[in-house]
């Protein structure tokens, strides 16, 4: 009996630390928009805050690849951009990025810059514009950025970041 009750105590303590790490993993990662151009850039900052450092995707491999969205309200109007998802890549490393704990990369997210979807068309890497539309901001619109990885196997077993973190701005 003393065996069983020890072994049950393990395994609670095993999932509850297991928890505790799921939920530190899935609060540390923090967006923060730095910057907004008239020609449809995205400057982006993405902090770990937490005190161990945080693996995410490396973007130049599949599974890193088409994390981010971009949406503008402009006078009631939705426009949502993302990255697209079917890029075609001439070698697939997904070796994580780390972020040091307290650390900040920063990002620039080019929507006019090729391998984006948006306006119903998606664009490749070495086009730019959306069927003949460029994306630009312009004062008083609200710009809405998302950084999404899905809880995968994949990203389990790398030990790679996964959930949603977003941020917001107006453009003055």
């Amino acid at each position: 009996m003393r065996i069983v009750l020890c072994l049950l105590l393990v395994c609670a303590s095993g999932s509850a630390a297991g928890q505790a790490s799921y939920d530190v993993l899935l609060s540390s990662l923090e967006v923060k928009i730095t910057g907004v151009t008239p020609s449809g850039r995205v400057d982006v900052e993405v902090t770990n805050s937490s005190k161990t450092p945080v693996r995410i995707w490396n973007e130049a491999g599949s599974l890193g690849a088409a994390r981010w969205r971009v949406m503008r309200i402009r006078q009631d109007q939705l426009d949502v951009f993302f990255q697209h998802p079917n890029q075609k890549f001439t070698r697939n490393e997904n070796a994580g990025v780390e972020i040091a704990g307290g650390a900040q990369i920063k990002k620039s997210l080019d929507l006019n810059g090729g391998n984006w979807c948006g306006f119903g068309h998606c664009t490749w890497f070495n086009k730019r514009r959306f069927n003949g539309r460029e994306v630009d901001f312009a004062p008083g619109d609200i710009v809405v950025v998302s950084y999404d990885v899905p809880r995968t196997l994949e990203a389990t077993k790398s030990s790679v970041w996964h959930g949603v973190t977003s941020a917001m701005t107006t453009v003055h």
